[in-house]
C-alpha cells in the first residue's frame, strides 16, 4: 500500500469508527426510536425532557468515544508507520 492509499484507508476507519460509536451510543441510551411521534401533550408540556443530565450516561457515553479514538489512533499508527511498498 502505497501512502495515499495508506492516508484514504486512515480516513475511512475514522469514519468507520465514527459510525460504530455513534449508533453504539445511540442503541446503549435505549432511546433508538424509529417513529418517534409526538410527545408534547397537554400533560406533558410543562414538562422539561433531559435524559443526558445523569453523569452516569455522560461518563458512558465518553467512555465508548475514548475507545473508539484510541482504536482509531491505534490503526492509524499501525497504518501509517509502515513504510511504503515501492
Amino acid at each position: 500500500m502505497n501512502r495515499r492509499q495508506q492516508n484514504v484507508t486512515v480516513v475511512a476507519v475514522g469514519l468507520a469508527i465514527f459510525v460504530v460509536t455513534t449508533a453504539l451510543n445511540t442503541w446503549l441510551d435505549g432511546r433508538a426510536v424509529i417513529d418517534g411521534g409526538w410527545f408534547n401533550y397537554a400533560p406533558n408540556n410543562g414538562v422539561v425532557f433531559e435524559p443526558a443530565t445523569d453523569v452516569g450516561v455522560i461518563l458512558r457515553r465518553a467512555a465508548v468515544w475514548l475507545v473508539g479514538i484510541a482504536a482509531f489512533v491505534a490503526i492509524s499508527f499501525r497504518l501509517l508507520g509502515r513504510t511504503p511498498d515501492s
